[in-house]
């Protein structure tokens, strides 16, 4: 189905084509690995044809379109990455786009300088309402659902955004984390929402308000996390205090909704008709089970392509389907940003949940919060918010177990705190890596 052009008006043919997106959701994996590749090869001759950044990209690489057979074929295309985009907005707007009548969104920047976007009217739709809207309803949600999004955002654009027509009507309610946590608990517990979507962090905060002040929690149908690294301690607590199960999301502002969980928590089913996902590993593509670099490219996004971008997290796929029926392609687990793994001296790397683990587990219920964080290749920070539970034979067999992992000669400095600052972001990193030289 074509998005643009044609007899069909194109109120119609959006709405067409969102009943196939939500319908794909129900095809064999035989029939999604045609679509994706269609979509793929329409998406780079799209780029290549309208854009003046990827028509010079592809023609340095001394490569067109056409020589893209088959997915083996896309490691010769080479990637995109945060800095070009930073650099080269203008030339990636495609042709017949005013950047001034188009969407500007701004990642977080919460691992440098934030990046500009642009999207089509048109494609914002469907990465911001279809995509979304098609997973939550596969879990469970109802239209009757109220929802919660906590987010960062300025109280002013939470409240204008609470103003309109479709929010009111839907039962959606943005309240912001600018706000303290305190405001924001007050106000759940005067929405009394089925339904929250948060970072892990906030929700953590919210559980530990409402714990201390002795106040019963709501019932919630489900929770939504996404932005930050989910815990398996995080998932455990959330899920254990609110009754409900937590459906974590994995996406960033560049692609939006790239993936997301299910009630069978087997992995992350790849919006396959929205993104087409590489894993790679030393250049080429990863075996299954692999840790690897993330290489994804959009698959429907119009006035601003984006080919190969490595947008500088890692995980590691399975070709096994899940058992809840949907037969998306998986991602087994996301291990983190590359900028949090841990370079050691022996040229090996330590995944930011490896990390967690070693740290977590000996202080389970003496900690209420962590951050690690690598000053160099042997030095390191733990930062503990303690508990009345904390003792130091907890502490030494944490020390210890960091150092079977990172070295036996690093050094690890443990800091007691009462709290520990989000970034800039208003994201909270747990595994914080200072040393930028990854392999």
């Amino acid at each position: 189905m074509e998005e643009h052009g044609g007899k069909v008006s194109r109120g119609i043919q959006k709405m067409l084509k969102t009943f196939w997106y939500l319908r794909n959701i129900k095809k064999s994996k035989k029939e999604l690995e045609k679509i994706q590749w269609r979509l793929l090869k329409k998406t780079l001759d799209y780029a290549y044809n309208n854009t003046e950044f990827y028509k010079n990209k592809f023609d340095r690489a001394n490569i067109s379109p056409d020589d893209i057979k088959n997915p083996e074929d896309m490691l010769r295309i080479p990637v995109t990455t945060k800095e070009e985009i930073q650099k080269c907005y203008d030339e990636m707007i495609a042709k017949g786009y005013d950047k001034n009548k188009l969407v500007k969104m701004t990642t977080s920047g919460s691992t440098g300088k934030p990046t500009i976007l642009y999207f089509d009217k048109i494609s914002h739709f469907y990465l911001m309402k279809v995509f979304k809207y098609r997973s939550k309803v596969f879990n469970g949600l109802k239209f009757s659902d109220r929802i919660v999004n906590i987010r960062e955002e300025l109280t002013e654009d939470n409240e204008r955004a609470n103003r309109r027509l479709f929010n009111r009507i839907t039962g959606l309610t943005y309240l912001t984390t600018r706000e303290s946590i305190e405001v924001v608990s007050k106000k759940l517990l005067k929405i009394k929402p089925t339904v929250i979507y948060s970072r892990p962090s906030d929700l953590m905060e919210i559980v530990k308000y409402i714990k201390k002040e002795c106040i019963k929690p709501f019932k919630l149908k489900m929770i939504l996390s996404s932005s930050e690294l989910l815990t398996e301690n995080e998932r455990h607590v959330i899920e254990y205090f609110f009754r409900c199960k937590i459906y974590d999301i994995y996406g960033n502002a560049e692609l939006k909704e790239i993936a997301w969980q299910c009630h069978e928590n087997q992995g992350y089913h790849i919006n396959v008709d929205a993104v087409f996902v590489e894993f790679v590993k030393d250049g080429r593509h990863a075996k299954e089970h692999e840790d690897a670099d993330l290489v994804v490219t959009s698959l429907c996004t119009r006035s601003m392509p984006l080919i190969r971008y490595a947008n500088e997290d890692r995980g590691v796929y399975t070709n096994r389907l899940c058992a809840c029926g949907c037969e998306f392609s998986l991602i087994e687990k996301i291990t983190g940003r590359k900028a949090d793994y841990f370079h050691l001296k022996n040229g090996e790397s330590v995944a930011p949940h490896v990390t967690i683990k070693i740290i977590r587990y000996p202080l389970e219920g003496k900690i209420s919060q962590f951050q690690a964080i690598q000053k160099s290749k042997d030095r390191f920070t733990i930062k503990l918010v303690p508990t009345e539970k904390y003792e130091k034979k907890s502490e030494e067999k944490m020390v210890a177990g960091l150092r079977k992992l990172l070295g036996g000669n690093v050094s690890i400095k443990i800091e007691l705190v009462r709290n520990i600052p989000k970034e800039r972001s208003g994201k909270y990193r747990i595994v914080k890596g200072e040393v930028r030289n990854f392999n």
